[in-house]
């Protein structure tokens, strides 16, 4: 018998990946373009033999890259415990990081090496976690509301000295 004899169609298998997947997809992407920009941020940026005193190195120009990598870092943490609008405006927070990781370090150092590079695919990554959230994040599982007072009174509505006067134990 098909689903077609008793006028039910037949459940279409989802499509597109799983909402874990794309949970787990976008928090490796912020944390290791978050962990690729600290690692170019610690490095020297000056090309060639330029003197520090010239052009300054990674660690100077640096500071506002680590902020946002750090900040990111935070962010992807926080996309645990939010769900719903707060989770969409904690990705838009996070494209933002991924966006001025990727934008800034051409402004300031324009002839820097390869490490200013670097740090732009890291605010790729950044960003890129930051847009999957933003597409997928309604979907993604939350937190559970276990230890919420209100949740815990709605799922047990009966009173505790009904479950002792029946004989149960009402911590169970």
């Amino acid at each position: 018998m098909s689903g077609d004899e008793h006028g039910l169609s037949p459940v279409a298998p989802p499509m597109g990946p799983s909402p874990r997947r794309t949970l787990t997809m976008s928090l490796l992407s912020i944390v290791a373009g978050a962990l690729i920009v600290l690692i170019a941020t610690s490095r020297d940026w000056r090309p060639g033999n330029v003197p520090i005193s010239v052009f300054g190195d990674g660690h100077r120009y640096g500071r506002p890259f680590t902020a946002a990598a750090l900040a990111a870092l935070a962010a992807s943490a926080a996309l645990f415990a939010t769900r719903g609008r707060w989770r969409t405006a904690l990705a838009v927070v996070i494209v933002a990081l991924g966006t001025a990781v990727l934008v800034f370090p051409n402004a300031i150092s324009p002839r820097g090496n390869a490490w200013r590079l670097v740090a732009m695919v890291g605010g790729i990554l950044i960003g890129e976690g930051g847009v999957r959230a933003i597409r997928h994040g309604r979907a993604w599982p939350t937190m559970s509301n276990r230890y919420e007072r209100e949740a815990r009174a709605a799922a047990n509505p009966t009173n505790a000295w009904d479950v002792i006067d029946r004989g149960g134990d009402p911590t169970a």
